[in-house]
């Protein structure tokens, strides 16, 4: 019908994209907290604050794991049936901008200059890529490719097992 089934307010912006996984509706605030709520009523199952804001991020979510980064630099791995923290890295930069994608036992995650390849289950980098022009897209990972774009308006093709760059076009003059 269109009509609104619930809302929930938060201590202040929501801008990461929605995720719902086992009638779980699962999100970031501005307010520095993670949520989760019920997808039926919108009642709170669980919140997790992490001490700064979850901006742009969505999560990726496979079997009780929930992965998600923040301004802080730290990418989270919770329980998404209770939102304790499993394990939580930093890595230095932000991972606000970007949601994580997850691939054959790896995370896939970039903040302003890295795209990160991490274990899911110890947190460990396998390999990270450096790029001057930002990255701020969500990486797209195939068979033996992830593909991400820079700030600048380069595409980038890199190798899935290296991390090694395969080539980089210009999409727009310039960038943004």
């Amino acid at each position: 019908t269109g009509s609104l089934k619930w809302k929930y307010k938060t201590g202040h912006n929501v801008s990461s994209s929605p995720k719902v996984s086992q009638d779980v509706v699962y999100f970031g605030s501005d307010d520095s907290y993670f949520y989760a709520l019920n997808k039926e009523d919108g009642s709170l199952k669980w919140k997790y604050y992490a001490g700064n804001l979850f901006n742009g991020s969505g999560c990726a979510i496979v079997n009780n794991s929930l992965f998600v980064g923040n301004r802080n630099g730290n990418i989270y791995n919770l329980n998404k049936l209770s939102g304790e923290v499993i394990w939580k890295k930093n890595y230095g930069s932000s991972g606000e901008y970007s949601s994580p994608t997850i691939s054959e036992g790896s995370l896939y995650q970039t903040d302003k200059n890295y795209l990160y390849k991490i274990d899911i289950n110890s947190g460990n980098i396998i390999w990270q890529t450096y790029n001057p022009n930002s990255y701020y897209s969500s990486p797209y990972v195939s068979e033996n490719s992830v593909v991400v774009n820079s700030n600048a308006g380069n595409l980038l093709v890199l190798d899935k097992s290296t991390g090694s760059i395969k080539w980089e076009k210009t999409i727009y003059p310039n960038g943004a």
